[in-house]
């Protein structure tokens, strides 16, 4: 179970940004940000028989990529009208990554119950920021890891 949900945090939510141009160029921007956030990500693939702690510092170190993927975004403006859809963009992988840094906590304290409950909200968490980035053509930003 705990490798399920490393290798959705390893994948990421999406990131990146335009400075205000058109959405196209907006789109491509954050794409390659996402290609090269999930590279970053792929080297932190634990093995299949990881440790507990190898886990936990793969979720941790997935979760420092992906906040430096969100500054790299907050730092551009997105196309006239949609911020809001970025704003919220943004939210869904902060929430994400908050779950999985609670995940992280309770592998290290072996704490089945509190797994059991953060992964189905991890897993809603993924698919709605999923939903935005498809919608909005950021395709890269839902490759998987």
């Amino acid at each position: 179970m705990a490798c399920g949900l490393l290798a959705a945090v390893v994948a990421g939510a999406c990131g990146g940004g335009g400075g205000g141009a058109s959405k196209s160029s907006y789109v491509s921007n954050v794409n390659r940000l996402c290609r090269e956030a999930a590279s970053e990500r792929r080297t932190l693939v634990p093995p299949a028989n990881a440790t507990p702690q190898q886990l936990i510092d793969a979720l941790k170190e997935a979760v420092a990529v992906d906040k430096q993927l969100r500054e790299r975004m907050t730092a551009l403006t997105p196309p006239s009208g949609d911020a809001a859809t970025i704003r919220r963009l943004l939210e869904l992988m902060n929430q994400s990554d908050e779950v999985a840094l609670q995940l992280a906590d309770a592998i290290q304290h072996s704490d089945a119950p509190t797994l059991k409950v953060l992964s189905p909200k991890f897993a809603q968490l993924g698919a709605q920021t999923k939903q935005i980035a498809v919608s909005y053509g950021l395709t890269a930003c839902t490759e998987k890891v």
